[in-house]
């Protein structure tokens, strides 16, 4: 069967026809002037250059093809794309005008151009797409084009992004993994925006990505134009209780069958949090006030390469390498004070230092791609193959002070962790612009977890061998899916999906086995509707689960004060969940969502204050629970297109029952927030952007405990002079101090965190072969259509 499947898909292509096919057409502006030198390209579906001819005096153009195929034709002038459409051609195909009602001003000569980002809706995702012709885009980086995306928002302190309501989307290049979180951002903030393709903004992930990616993903897609040589360096320092510094460089080579890009980013990073926690055990009568005062320093480079080579117009292979190496160090300060609550008398008092240091921790990833067009209309056959390798050994100290004494211990948790991944997948593009997806994949896991706690006995540590262990984890998955894609008439979009995943995972520690085993079927449904041009439905369903992290299995404890610790839990269950999203999109610039969802096997880390007055911090399963979210969201240009605004309103009811130790940990919730998202272009040329962006949640409750009302205010000048782009900007400008508090029988907690306002200043410089150098944009509207 392999081989019949690997003959299938190597062999049996269409027969190619080598006559000539003509594709022709007229370029025309809204008075009926022709353009000339226009560039017309066609592209595969895969976005590589096929074909490329300029227009005559007349606006006349010629595109000669060996074979007919599903293409995109791409209308430019000086990188600004005039127009852009799916074309099927089977024989010579007359375009015939093709008309554009924008234009811009270059040297005092007129010429058509779209200049803002283009958002079309597809099952399951939004596409942004005429990025590089964006003000928005001009000598940014891709990080910071992402938090102009009406329903994407990049967190000012560049640690994540996130869509609409969801937790932290999965980031991806090209359509592949790139290692961990901090590699993919490091790559979004060295590479500039005007490189970028297309992003594809995947709300509600097929059948084809991991059942785990139920945050939504963030596909950007990399241009592989023959434009030579060019690159961005960028450096910037931050200013909150800390000084911080950061710089990345990215250069880029394209030429022929060649695609290279590397990049590296430094980054010197300290940050400070200051926490004050009052937990009472009224089943003892004892109260514990904690001080946490902990400083962290951060030191990170981040190198990554990625070259891309067309073997033949059908072949490609390729090869990633992305890394990061990182010396970490902490230092928590705390004070704990023990009060009777029926005297309210204090009872002792402790001091503790904890430190800890990781000077060696590095992420290590690999990725080899071989892709293969199947036919001259988008199937394709891809393979991937990952390798992923984590050290992490960290030396945590802890020296506690009583009234009569000293006590020093010593944790080390050494985690070794290595993956390896394999991913096949095959496209097939039909006639009748059908697509039936199918592929495979299966992954392995190892990690070695060795973790030691010694007690000093004022030479040495010596090992708790009740405490310490060497734990080893060994987990294997296999997954496939099979999806089919269907238009139903003019209007109509349904794809269907199904996705199976089996999961065997083994710990061993101290002659004892702890196994996990599932599997499971995760369906997905997706229908989009088109009614007109002002009227846009979508539906979509979909199963997913999110599994454990790996540091939760190692069933140990280590202290984090004199009476509080965390422990970690190898039982821990993965969390399967349905959703249901309905989205209406009307009159070009509203947009409504409604989303429902299901849980059971519901875990997440919380404090509980146990019987014997010691605080744990632990995470497991608990119950289940469902959301019920409406979201609201509004863009739109004002004043000439000088201010694009995005406000966004959200309403949530959730509800959770679970039951943990004897502990009922059920709770509802209701909570309401808005968000302003402001860009103001300042002059005339649009290279002086005002960004002021606020946002407001409600007061809530969750499993962590009520938590108080947030305010969050951005402000940030950037200015565009010839190669060189100025940043200066503050956030967290009206957050208040956190506030958490929980009232149990048992016992209960009140913690406030500080949070201390953050200015930042960025210097960026792009450099090379850079068709575009200075445009000044008015903006219009582009006909979608062929006459």
């Amino acid at each position: 069967m392999p081989k019949l499947l690997l003959y299938l898909l190597f062999t049996l292509f269409p027969l190619i026809s080598f006559s000539q096919i003509k594709i022709t057409g007229q370029i025309l502006d809204t008075n009926n002037n022709p353009i000339e030198f226009a560039t017309v390209t066609l592209l595969s579906l895969e976005n590589e250059i096929v074909k490329g001819e300029l227009s005559n005096e007349t606006g006349n153009f010629i595109v000669e093809l060996n074979t007919g195929g599903h293409y995109q034709i791409q209308i430019s002038y000086l990188q600004n794309i005039l127009f852009e459409k799916e074309i099927v051609v089977t024989e010579n195909m007359d375009c015939g005008m093709i008309k554009v009602e924008n234009y811009i001003l270059l040297d005092g000569i007129e010429i058509t151009a779209y200049n803002q980002p283009k958002i079309v809706k597809e099952i399951g995702k939004y596409v942004v797409s005429n990025i590089a012709s964006s003000p928005l885009s001009k000598n940014r980086t891709t990080f910071d084009f992402l938090g102009t995306i009406p329903f994407v928002n990049n967190n000012p302190d560049g640690n994540s992004i996130t869509i609409k309501n969801r937790k932290e989307a999965k980031i991806l290049i090209n359509g592949r993994e790139v290692g961990d979180k901090g590699i993919a951002l490091n790559i979004l903030k060295s590479t500039p925006a005007e490189d970028i393709k297309k992003i594809e903004i995947i709300t509600s992930p097929s059948s084809k990505y991991s059942a785990a990616t139920q945050n939504g993903i963030v596909n950007v897609v990399i241009k592989k134009n023959n434009e030579g040589l060019k690159g961005a360096v960028s450096s910037g320092v931050s200013q909150s209780y800390y000084n911080s510094q950061n710089a990345n460089a990215n250069l880029t080579y394209s030429k022929n069958n060649w695609f290279v890009s590397t990049g590296i980013g430094v980054n010197n990073y300290r940050f400070k949090s200051k926490q004050n926690s009052i937990y009472k055990d009224y089943i003892n009568q004892q109260q514990t006030h904690i001080e946490f005062d902990n400083n962290l320093k951060n030191k990170t480079i981040t190198p990554f390469v990625n070259i891309h080579y067309d073997l033949t117009s059908k072949q490609s292979i390729g090869v990633q390498f992305n890394s990061s190496f990182r010396n970490n160090s902490t230092t928590n300060t705390s004070q704990n004070e023990y009060t009777s609550l029926a005297n309210n008398s204090v009872d002792s008092l402790n001091q503790s230092t904890i430190k800890s240091r990781n000077p060696n921790f590095k992420n290590l990833f690999l990725n080899a791609n071989y892709s293969l067009k199947t036919d001259t209309i988008g199937s394709n056959f891809e393979l991937n193959l990952y390798r992923f390798a984590q050290d992490n050994n960290t030396r945590i100290t802890n020296v506690f002070q009583w009234n009569n004494g000293s006590q020093s211990i010593l944790q080390q948790p050494d985690v070794d962790m290595e993956f390896y991944n394999v991913v096949a997948d095959y496209t097939q593009n039909f006639q009748n612009e059908d697509v039936l997806k199918f592929g495979i994949n299966y992954s392995n896991g190892q990690t070695n977890n060795r973790f030691f706690h010694g007690n000093y006995d004022g030479v040495e540590y010596v090992s708790d061998t009740l405490r310490s262990n060497d734990f080893k984890y060994n987990d294997n998955t296999f997954a496939a899916y099979l999806m089919y894609q269907k238009l139903l008439g003019d209007n109509w979009e349904m794809e269907l999906g199904l996705r199976w995943e089996n999961y065997e995972g083994e710990g061993l520690y101290e002659n004892t086995s702890v196994e996990q085993k599932n599997n499971y079927l995760f369906p997905a449904v997706s229908v989009l509707f088109y009614a007109n041009d002002n009227n846009e439905f979508s539906l979509d369903y979909r199963s997913s689960f999110i599994r454990p992290s790996y540091s939760n299995f190692n069933p140990n404890s280590y202290y984090t004060s004199a009476n509080s610790y965390k422990r970690n839990n190898p039982n821990l269950l993965p969390i399967l969940s349905h959703s249901v999203v309905f989205n209406y999109s009307f009159l070009k610039h509203y947009s409504l969502d409604i989303e429902y969802d299901y849980a059971k096997n519901t875990f997440n880390e919380f404090d509980i204050v146990r019987p014997n007055g010691l605080i744990e911090t632990i995470t497991d399963n608990y119950g289940k629970g469902y959301e019920l979210y409406f979201g609201f969201t509004y863009n739109k240009h004002f004043f000439n297109n000088r201010w694009n605004l995005t406000a966004s309103l959200f309403y949530t009811y959730d509800k959770s029952d679970g039951i943990y130790n004897g502990i009922d940990l059920g709770f509802d919730n209701t909570e309401w927030g808005l968000g302003l998202k402001n860009f103001v272009y300042l002059n005339k040329t649009k290279d002086a952007i005002l960004n002021l962006s606020y946002g407001y949640g409600s007061a809530n409750r969750s499993i962590l405990g009520e938590m108080n009302a947030i305010h969050s205010l951005t402000f940030e000048l950037s200015k565009t002079y010839k190669n060189f782009n100025f940043t200066l900007g503050a956030y967290d400008l009206l957050r208040p101090t956190l506030e958490l508090r929980e009232e149990r029988i048992e016992y209960s907690f009140y913690k406030r965190q500080e949070y201390f306002k953050t200015a930042y200043f960025r210097v960026s410089y792009f450099f090379g072969n850079r068709n575009v150098k200075s445009i000044s944009n008015k903006q219009g509207k582009m006909s979608n259509r062929v006459e």
